[in-house]
Order: structure tokens, then C-alpha cells, then sequence
């Protein structure tokens, strides 16, 4: 119920900031995140690929959003100790990034919704009820790899595939066991 309730509080605010859009100053809304002590909700508003990079020590794993398109998750609260999520977006050439969010320090605020506008360097917003106020994000965490893409579909984006052996020739017995149709012993 919480996730439809921000889903719908990221739809009216985003209907607010798009009337803000008329305005030359202010540049649109790109995405829009609730991060739930149990959920997390992404929407891309912006007419371009946007990916979402959590980092937790030395790991990283991402999630693009492709125009129009939502990201839902569900975790345990614990599960976001330690979890910086960084939002990314690749044009002319150049990596543009919001830096880093602590995602347990957002959970914990108490923020209805982040939002992070169009830019050099992403103005993000921390909604509390009707108040928006500047969110100052940590330094950025991108991998290294990506400042020299050239190309949005990289191969440093594609999942990682751990390749498994599978033998050719086996030898005499090695095939699993055949299972008769008994029943098994009582326990």
C-alpha cells in the first residue's frame, strides 16, 4: 500500500514540478525515488536511458531506466546499511552523475520522495510532506570504467556472466543416480 501511495505522490509532484517547467530556471525532473523501510520505487521522467548504480563497499550493480520506465524493489531494512545509490546518465559523450545517496540515511529521514532534476551536475530535492529542500549527495562512486565510454551500450553495463564447465565426455558412472519409484523411508 506504502509503494502505491508513492507512486502516486511521485506522479502529483512531478505534475507540480512540470508546471515549475514553464519556467526558464527551472530545469525538469529526471527521476523520482522513495526509498520505503521496506520498498524502493524509481521512475524515469526523462526521454533518455538513466541508470541507477548501488554500491556497497567494493560491489556495484545497476538497473537502467529507460524513458517512462519504473524500477520496484522490496528488501528487508537492514538490507540497505551500507547502500549508496548514485543515478547516472550517458550524453555527448560525457557521464553525468546526481553523486552518491546513503540509502539507509533516506530511509530514515522520513522523505516522501527524491527528486533529481536536469543538469551538469543534478540538483536533487528531498521531499518531506508539502516541503522540498536541497539535498547535498556524497561524492561519487561511479566505476572507473565508465568515464572512458564512448558508447551507451557498453559492454561494461551488460550483466556479468560466470561461465560454467560443462564436460563433454564423461566418464563411465559419472551420470546422476537413477531414482526408483519407492516410497522413501519414514524419517
Amino acid at each position: 500500500m506504502k509503494l502505491i501511495v508513492a507512486a502516486l505522490s511521485l506522479v502529483t509532484v512531478s505534475t507540480v514540478f512540470a508546471l515549475e517547467e514553464s519556467t526558464p530556471e527551472a530545469p525538469p525532473i529526471e527521476v523520482g525515488i522513495v526509498v520505503g523501510s521496506t520498498d524502493f520505487f524509481a521512475h524515469n521522467f526523462s526521454t533518455r536511458n538513466q541508470v541507477l548504480f548501488f554500491r556497497a563497499g567494493t560491489f556495484t550493480t545497476w538497473r537502467v531506466l529507460g524513458p517512462g520506465a519504473t524500477f520496484t524493489s522490496t528488501y528487508a531494512r537492514q538490507a540497505l546499511d551500507g547502500v549508496k545509490l548514485e543515478v547516472a546518465s550517458y550524453e555527448d559523450g560525457v557521464w553525468r552523475t546526481s553523486r552518491g545517496f546513503d540509502l539507509s540515511t533516506l530511509c530514515d529521514s522520513g522523505a516522501d520522495a527524491v527528486w533529481i532534476q536536469e543538469g551538469p551536475q543534478p540538483p536533487s530535492w528531498l521531499e518531506v510532506g508539502t516541503q522540498l529542500t536541497p539535498l547535498t549527495p556524497e561524492p561519487s562512486g561511479l566505476p572507473s570504467g565508465l568515464t572512458t565510454t564512448t558508447n551507451e551500450a557498453a559492454p561494461v553495463m551488460e550483466p556479468l556472466h560466470v561461465p560454467v564447465v560443462t564436460p563433454v565426455d564423461r566418464p563411465n558412472g559419472d551420470t546422476p543416480p537413477v531414482l526408483d519409484e519407492r516410497p522413501l523411508p519414514p524419517v
